[in-house]
């Protein structure tokens, strides 16, 4: 099975003029659960999450649903993904409408499941970058728009 571990750095601001008072926050994102017994040692390094309400990239399975509370519990906080379709998927226009709106029902209900509350903000995981598409940009508009709609925050995770 293919873990695949990435850490990501964010930077925030804290207050109006703030570029000279950033706050830096660690995270990782795996695409296998790491475990409740792991989560502590994590902890001490990382202060939040990858967390996929689907299949993450490659994967058959996603192991992390049912774990919210658990990771929760431990402190983290979470970066919601949802894995995006690959160009070869998508066939047409309105093939991709239809994927688009279809998947971010699926991101929204999910969302639901674990417990997350309304206007959290899902990111769809984009794996294919460079130029969009036409195909890739209308399955990203609709699911921009349904997962909006749904009552929850829509971003986009990519490299």
């Amino acid at each position: 099975m293919k873990t695949r571990l990435l850490i990501c750095l964010f930077f925030f601001y804290v207050g109006a003029k703030a570029p000279a008072q950033t706050s830096s926050y660690l995270g990782f994102d795996r695409n296998d659960y790491p475990g409740d017994a792991n989560l502590n040692a994590l902890h001490q390094t990382f202060s939040y999450t990858g967390y996929w309400l689907n299949n993450p990239p490659g994967e058959g399975a996603n192991t992390w649903l049912g774990h919210r509370a658990s990771v929760e519990s431990a402190g983290f906080g979470f970066l919601v993904l949802f894995n995006g379709r690959l160009y070869a998927e998508l066939k047409s226009v309105s093939n991709a409408n239809k994927l688009g709106n279809s998947d971010a029902r699926a991101a929204a209900a999910s969302a639901r499941r674990e417990g997350f509350p309304t206007h959290t903000i899902i990111f769809l995981d984009q794996e294919q970058g460079g130029r969009m598409l036409p195909e890739q940009k209308a399955c990203i508009y609709a699911w921009v728009d349904g997962v909006t709609a749904a009552g929850f925050r829509a971003g986009i995770y990519c490299y």
